[in-house]
């Protein structure tokens, strides 16, 4: 099993964590992050649980 785990920093000093299971799921998020334009940074991490 896969999960990214998305971590993001706003521009306000906001700190959020989601986690996905697919692909498209990560996807939606990060087109979010992009349409949004009010962070600072944000990672993606992949973590399998094999």
């Amino acid at each position: 099993m896969i999960k990214f785990i998305i971590t993001v920093t706003m521009e306000s000093g906001e700190v959020w964590e989601t986690i996905r299971h697919t692909k498209n799921g990560m996807q939606t998020v990060l087109d979010s992050i992009f349409a949004c334009g009010e962070f600072v940074k944000f990672s993606v991490e992949e973590v399998r649980n094999d």
